[in-house]
């Protein structure tokens, strides 16, 4: 837990917003995740609110939590 907690220490240094995964998730699901996250962003610049649509889009194609639900967002909203 405390290496984890470095980690994201270090990534939130040099950048003022990070997203990652609780577990592992497909590649498939979280290329797409990510796809709908930026197109959502370019559109809104409320990452938490990208973040979700691209969930909730996600979520359509991919209905387990497994594959969308570990996502998370720390930093500047």
């Amino acid at each position: 837990m405390q290496i984890n907690l470095l980690r994201w220490l270090l990534l939130l240094r040099w950048s003022d917003t990070v997203i990652g995964s609780l577990w592992n998730v497909s590649d498939k699901s979280t290329e797409m995740l990510m796809s709908e996250f930026y197109k959502n962003l370019s559109k809104n610049t409320n990452k938490a609110g990208a973040l979700r649509q691209a969930m909730l889009e996600t979520m359509k194609k991919y209905p387990n939590p497994q594959d969308w639900g570990g996502f998370t967002l720390i930093g500047l909203l």
